[in-house]
């Protein structure tokens, strides 16, 4: 899948049906399946497109088959 508007990644992982993408910024954005709300956007809503996640904190993204492990610390960016 070709994502475009989103420059400037840190880091990206990818699950078994879904994405979570860190920029530069410290922003961390995921899409795809989202059944179980691993996207993180506070929905059990399917994206097709990048959507922001709502919660703000340092992580390191790793995403397994269903869902989205961010081991972080609570901060303010």
């Amino acid at each position: 899948m070709s994502v475009t508007g989103l420059t400037t990644v840190r880091t990206i992982a990818g699950g078994k049906y879904h994405t979570i993408m860190l920029k530069d910024d410290g922003n961390a954005w995921t899409w795809g399946k989202n059944t179980n709300g691993q996207l993180g956007d506070n929905t059990t809503t399917q994206r097709t497109t990048p959507v922001l996640v709502v919660s703000v904190y340092t992580i390191t993204p790793s995403a397994g088959t269903n869902g989205t492990i961010t081991p972080s610390t609570p901060q303010t960016v």
